[in-house]
């Protein structure tokens, strides 16, 4: 049976590196990664922010103490019944991407202050849905037009470069065009002061990826260039965050040896890992030792439905067997990001290590 295994004190310690980085912008937990209990606990304890974007994460912080003024709405377009539940829980920074969205955040939260969420191409590795997200800069008129005359505070700009950001260039690019959106506020008459760089901060999955402090200084030397003032920053990373507090446990249902073996799991994209069929390659550990073939890797629904991997390294494996997935603390079992059927059995505390032949075979490995 597949066991998920969640370390709170892991996602503390790397919001705690985050924050000591100099000169980084602040940060917001985004909840929708991992809404466990003691995970959001643990993280308001040490005295983090949080963003959401649906009701359930809004309980959830509700349910462990963590006041409005400590928590963002960033989701443009948010259903109504979110915006009266963050007004009654004293959220007091918003989204808005249309001058819809603006007269439904005057009419249901008076006086809110808000970022104007842009469009930008996706830059992270998860494939996005078709519909657009966020407002184009020719669309900005409208949105200010709206605003003038309304009870709503413009107060910044908001972004964000995809999830699974790999490339620090993407965010040089994504605040490049918050640059040219902030002028159209100054101009327009409001006094923006905070620039939102959203989530996308990567974490290496299977291999070295960018890391927050090289990401900050393409978004400082941009914004020293471009705005006219230094903003306030912040950025609202999950996976960053989450991810390296979770490992999951799978077992092996069924081994089919050939050219490509095919690895058959108790876990899949409807069962713990939704991400799989977004593009993320998960780490797959074997608790035995063996020469490497290139394998497919299943879910419970078999190759047509459930595909988690075309090519993890692994050696030959039998029903019973135990894989380990590392770094899967984020948009896995305690999520609020996608719908998935998440029955795992969980348990809260140190991570148990990974067997060290497990780490020496994907170290051999190609």
């Amino acid at each position: 049976m597949a066991v998920w295994y969640l370390d709170p004190a892991r996602a503390v310690q790397a919001y705690q590196r985050l924050i000591a980085l100099p000169g980084a912008p602040r940060v917001r937990y985004a909840v929708k990664s991992n809404s466990h209990p003691t995970l959001l606990a643990a993280l308001a304890a040490a005295g983090a922010h949080f963003a959401v974007v649906a009701e359930p994460e809004l309980r959830a912080l509700h349910a462990v103490g963590v006041p409005g003024q400590r928590i963002a709405c960033v989701t443009p377009g948010p259903p109504a019944a979110l915006l009266r539940a963050c007004r009654a829980a004293g959220v007091a920074l918003y989204a808005v991407d249309s001058a819809w969205e603006v007269r439904k955040l005057a009419a249901l939260v008076p006086g809110a202050a808000a970022c104007v969420y842009l469009a930008l191409p996706p830059a992270g590795r998860l494939r996005y849905p078709v519909a657009r997200v966020g407002a184009l800069l020719d669309e900005l008129d409208a949105l200010l037009a709206a605003a003038r005359d309304l009870s709503v505070r413009l107060v910044g700009v908001q972004i964000h470069v995809g999830s699974q950001c790999e490339r620090p260039e993407a965010w040089g690019r994504g605040v490049e065009l918050a640059a040219a959106a902030w002028e159209r506020l100054r101009t327009g008459g409001w006094q923006p002061y905070l620039l939102n760089l959203g989530g996308g901060l990567p974490v290496p999955y299977r291999g070295p990826v960018a890391g927050p402090a090289a990401i900050a200084r393409v978004v400082a030397r941009i914004v020293a260039q471009r705005f006219p003032a230094a903003p306030q920053l912040w950025w609202e990373p999950g996976r960053y965050v989450a991810a390296d507090a979770g490992l999951l446990i799978a077992t092996v249902q069924r081994y089919t040896p050939g050219a490509r073996p095919m690895v058959q799991l108790d876990v899949g994209r409807y069962r713990g890992l939704p991400e799989a069929a977004r593009g993320i390659r998960y780490t797959y550990l074997a608790d035995r030792q063996g020469p490497l073939a290139r394998c497919i890797v299943v879910g419970p629904l078999g190759p047509d439905y459930d595909l988690l991997d075309r090519a993890a390294w692994l050696p030959p494996l039998a029903p019973g067997d135990r894989l380990w997935l590392p770094r899967a603390g984020a948009y896995t079992v305690a999520q609020t990001a996608y719908a998935v059927a998440a029955d795992l059995p969980v348990v809260v505390g140190a991570l148990p290590p990974v067997p060290q032949e497990a780490v020496a075979a994907t170290v051999a490995g190609p």
